[in-house]
């Protein structure tokens, strides 16, 4: 797949994912809803593995389904490399351990996808992928399975608005092998709802 091609996939992933995550946020304001306060925010930061770094960029939306547990939607873009990046998407649940008026650390889990684009096999190509690349000069496009896993806390400057850093561990895997990344940074979220009330509290 060249890589406007699999830039313009990765795009209509993440509409889509916002599309299926929007639905619940929309119906939230209804009064007839079951479903709690909704949230959206965008990610700055950056991965680091044994044999590349690089900057990551993101957007996520979320959902309460409890008063500590959301279900959350996320979507991350990788660039590695001079002409390799990679995409991920993940859906999963993020849980408030504790909760005051300006602070709620969380811990986080999820799965999903997790596809890599490369331009060729290079001496920093992970063996993850170098042993799935038949030929050195041929670009290759990966579809792997995701499983995320993180923590961070939400530090709120507003009612609506809060700092969220973070850190996660994105796992790609195949049947036979697996390719850990961390990655870490910053998210600016804005709540549909004052978090910061009385009535929000844990």
């Amino acid at each position: 797949m060249t890589t406007p091609n699999r830039i313009l996939s990765g795009v209509a992933l993440g509409i889509g994912l916002a599309l299926t995550m929007s639905s619940p946020v929309i119906a939230q304001t209804q009064p007839t809803s079951s479903l709690g306060s909704s949230y959206m925010s965008v990610f700055a930061g950056g991965a680091h593995t044994s044999s590349e770094s690089g900057p990551v960029t993101g957007a996520s939306l979320g959902i309460e389904l409890t008063k500590r547990m959301n279900l959350e939607g996320r979507v991350r873009w990788f660039d590695v490399a001079a002409g390799d990046n990679a995409f991920a998407a993940d859906l999963g649940v993020r849980y408030t351990v504790v909760r005051t008026t300006f602070t709620a650390p969380y811990v986080s889990a999820g799965a999903g996808v997790f596809d890599s684009y490369l331009s060729h096999v290079s001496d920093t190509t992970p063996s993850f992928y170098r042993q799935r690349m038949d030929a050195p000069d041929v670009a290759h496009n990966f579809h792997d399975m995701l499983w995320t896993f993180g923590g961070g806390a939400d530090l709120f400057m507003t009612g609506h608005v809060a700092l969220r850093p973070e850190i996660s561990v994105f796992i790609a895997s195949t049947q036979h092998d697996a390719r850990v990344v961390p990655v870490y940074g910053i998210s600016l979220a804005y709540f549909f709802d004052s978090q910061t009330s009385s009535s929000r509290q844990r």
